[in-house]
């Protein structure tokens, strides 16, 4: 798939996969068109990127947050609710001008917490990082016809009927110029004096 040159990073791939918190189970949710179900994207919401299945890339803002909401075909298809996976994790895939650099993180659906897994990623002079994620099993068909059939829909090629939907965030911050950091620590090393001398005047007052 070839991707344009551009200023900023663009999501070139995307997906979902269950945990029991030490190893991947094999439940699987991505962008690619292979064996696996689809991870729909959409951003901003309501515009879904990849609504026939396609998945060629989603814009990245270079400066504070960008969010995405998810979607996902019910698993297991034989039953109507409940998760399949105690743990979920996201891998986001960024490319900027033929580099590509991932972001990972983990929600847990018993505390409903999500936690980074990654460091933040670096281009063109700007930090990107994974801030959120959630995934989370409804009682609606929100996939469609893009759902696979069940044996408890034999007769629909709807799955069953209750599919994940889900969000994320990743976050973008320009990194400050080698000059800039030094301002910034002599500024601190100021505020750090000030906050000695006003605390040793206190001490020598009581």
């Amino acid at each position: 798939m070839a991707i344009p040159a551009t200023a900023v990073p663009v999501i070139t791939s995307a997906a979902v996969t269950g945990s029991n918190g030490h190893a991947s189970t094999g439940t699987v949710w991505n962008t690619a068109s292979n064996q696996y179900y689809t991870l729909f994207i959409q951003h901003p919401y309501g515009n879904t990127l990849n609504a026939n299945g396609a998945f060629t890339s989603a814009p990245v803002g270079s400066i504070g947050a960008s969010d995405y909401t998810l979607a996902g075909d019910g698993w297991p298809t034989n039953t109507k609710k409940g998760n399949s996976d105690p743990f979920y994790n996201l891998t986001v895939v960024l490319t900027e001008n033929g580099v590509s650099k991932t972001l990972t993180g983990i929600f847990d659906e018993a505390t409903q917490g999500f936690a980074s897994t990654s460091n933040a990623v670096k281009f063109s002079g700007v930090n990107y990082s994974l801030t959120d994620f959630n995934w989370v099993r409804g009682l609606s068909n929100i996939v469609g016809s893009h759902s696979v059939g069940s044996a408890v829909y034999p007769h629909q090629p709807i799955g069953s009927k209750s599919d994940y939907q889900g969000a994320f965030t990743i976050n973008a911050a320009g990194v400050p110029e080698p000059a800039t950091w030094g301002l910034m620590i002599v500024g601190f090393g100021g505020v750090a004096g000030t906050m000695r001398r006003r605390r040793s005047n206190a001490l020598a007052v009581a």
